[in-house]
């Protein structure tokens, strides 16, 4: 087996994508804040599935490859310094997990929600927005009891640029696609949101049921 770093070097040249150090220019640049501890961190302890934590790194990679010093400085103007960015586009994150499906057709329910918390683990908001676009492009196979997990989201996203994809790109969907006592408790999950003191979970809630009434209606 080789070591994470060169794995992914391969996946990455296996993808067309021209592998550099993750290191290069990320130094001197503060928006990138703990950029290379997060490489160092991210996979080790990480091992009860090599194929998700081989997924992981590829994205990590590839979103550090496409990084900005411009991008990630516009980001935490607009956004805040609570969050990390590594700049790159969002096209390049949507880009990321096509790749990443491509290469994985046939991951699990179990795979595509643990991969999300592998990514979303790390406070960088390009990691943070993958886990989301991964998400919204697996919602047909996501459940009621998801909505444990994403609520942890929720409550550790820190801005409205993370919640509110995750409320109308994956909440919404997954509650206008329940029915029965899945819908159910899936309400009952959204009106303790609405009536939580975080602004966001209930902005969530709000989002949430909004998006499903007009995908019920379209």
């Amino acid at each position: 087996m080789l070591p994470p770093l060169l794995r992914v070097a391969v996946l990455l040249s296996d993808s067309g994508l021209a592998f550099t150090s993750p290191a290069a220019g990320l130094l001197s640049n503060p928006s990138y804040g703990r950029a290379l501890t997060f490489l160092s961190t991210a996979a080790p302890g990480r091992r009860k599935n090599e194929r998700v934590s081989e997924a992981g790194e590829f994205v990590d990679f590839a979103l550090q490859r496409g990084a900005s010093w411009s991008r990630a400085e516009a980001a935490r103007q607009s956004l805040g310094s609570e969050l990390s960015y590594y700049g790159a586009s969002v096209g390049a994150i949507r880009g990321t997990i096509r790749d990443v499906l491509r290469r994985h057709p046939d991951l699990s329910h179990d795979e595509v929600t643990a991969l999300s918390s592998e990514l979303w683990d790390v406070p960088v908001f390009e990691r943070r927005l993958a886990a989301v676009v991964l998400l919204q492009s697996k919602a047909g196979m996501l459940k009621n009891s998801d909505l444990t997990r994403i609520e942890g989201f929720v409550r550790q996203a820190r801005v409205a640029a993370l919640v509110d994809p995750l409320a109308v790109d994956v909440v919404a969907p997954l509650l206008a696609g329940l029915e029965g006592q899945d819908r159910v408790h899936a309400e009952r999950v959204l009106d303790r949101w609405a009536g939580e003191p975080d602004e966001l979970l209930r902005r969530a809630a709000m989002l949430s049921r909004a998006g499903a009434q007009k995908g019920e209606f379209d």
